[in-house]
This record gives structure tokens, C-alpha cells and sequence, in this order.
């Protein structure tokens, strides 16, 4: 199991291929965003606030509002979701996991314009997102329906998971794969010092 440790303060901010890391690299190229034009194109911007953005929202089940009166942050979106969780953690938990797929659908959507020239209508990435989330419920809240041979391993007796010191957030990811099949499956989770639960990723062979 590998473990990474990264700021809540610079969520992924130079990490994903947006204007605004275009430019803190200097790198020479159009910073506006692709689809609305907006002179500074932030991760904010793309995942939450670009006008393409909040129709996936506001058509989704969640129907969240997206905007944000002072910031166009990621990380001020995350600390938005704490009074969800500390109301009704079951519940936040359900949605939260939704929001991480309309997230990467809403991100996969805005690679296809840029190098497919592809166009995807709001409601193709919410049906999309849906799909892929209840597929993934599907996974997490059932047994396997089926047994596999794996190779045996020693693991140690006991696990525990420390949390990472304020104001980091913590990666943990693991990956297995069937010898006989040659298929595999990747599973990422992040979570704060309190184990507060951001976002979770899990890719299965079909």
C-alpha cells in the first residue's frame, strides 16, 4: 500500500491541465477556458462554476448549487460539505460518492471538447455519472457473487490507517489483479486528520 500526503490549501492545483496551471508553469498557451471563454480557466471554474458545469449539476439528482459568493476554490467546495456530514453522515457519504463521479465525468466531458472536438450534452454526463455510480454501489454494498483463486500472501496481524497532521489530506491506494485472468482493480480513497471522508475511487474489471 503506497501513501502520499498533499495540501488542502493547493488541492491539485497545478496537478490538473487548466489554464491556471498553464500559466503558473509558464507555459505559452490560452489560459480562458475552452467552452465559455472565461478569461482564467481554474479547476474551480471547470468542475463547478463554467456555465456547462452547473447544468450537470443542477440536472443531477444531487441538484447542489455550485457557485461560491468569495472563492472559485475546490477546497472551499470540500469544506462546504462538512455540515452534510456532521448532520447525517450516511446520507453525505451516498452523496458525496455521486458528487466524485458527476466530478469525473464533468472532467473526462471537458477533455473530449478540447482534444476530440467532442461534445457532450449535460444530461450525457449526468446519465453517465449515474451509471457509473450505481455500478460502483453495486460493487461496494454486495458480497462478491463469486470466488477466485489468488495467490496467498502474509499480511501483517493488524492494520491501522494514521491520519495525516492539519492541513493535509492523505492518499491511500492499493491495486490487485487475478493471475489467471490478467484483469485487476485500482481503489483510491483520500481523507483529512479526522478521517473525514473526501473523495473515493474504485476501477473493477467488468
Amino acid at each position: 500500500m503506497k501513501l502520499h500526503t498533499i495540501r488542502i490549501a493547493n488541492p491539485l492545483l497545478y496537478g490538473i491541465a487548466v489554464g491556471e496551471g498553464f500559466i503558473a508553469r509558464k507555459i505559452p498557451i490560452n489560459p480562458a477556458c475552452f467552452r465559455c471563454g472565461e478569461s482564467l480557466e481554474t479547476i474551480g471554474h471547470t468542475l463547478l462554476t463554467c456555465p456547462f458545469a452547473r447544468a450537470v449539476w443542477f440536472g443531477s439528482s444531487l441538484s447542489q448549487l455550485t457557485s461560491m459568493p468569495t472563492s472559485n476554490k475546490i477546497s472551499d467546495w470540500l469544506q462546504c460539505w462538512n455540515p452534510i456530514f456532521s448532520s447525517d453522515k450516511k446520507l453525505a457519504q451516498a452523496r458525496f460518492s455521486l458528487a466524485s463521479f458527476l466530478l469525473w465525468f464533468i472532467w473526462k466531458a471537458h477533455n473530449d471538447l478540447i482534444f476530440n472536438n467532442k461534445q457532450w450534452s449535460p444530461q450525457q454526463v449526468i446519465s453517465m455519472a449515474e451509471k457509473a455510480h450505481q455500478e460502483f454501489s453495486s460493487v461496494v454494498c454486495k458480497p462478491p457473487s463469486v470466488s477466485v483463486e489468488v495467490e496467498e500472501r502474509n499480511f501483517p496481524s493488524s492494520l491501522s490507517w494514521t491520519p495525516p497532521n492539519e492541513p493535509f489530506l492523505k492518499i491511500n491506494c492499493d491495486a490487485a489483479w487475478v493471475k489467471n485472468s490478467g484483469k485487476g482493480g485500482l481503489g483510491i480513497i483520500i481523507r483529512d486528520n479526522r478521517g473525514f471522508l473526501y473523495m473515493l475511487f474504485l476501477q473493477v474489471p467488468p
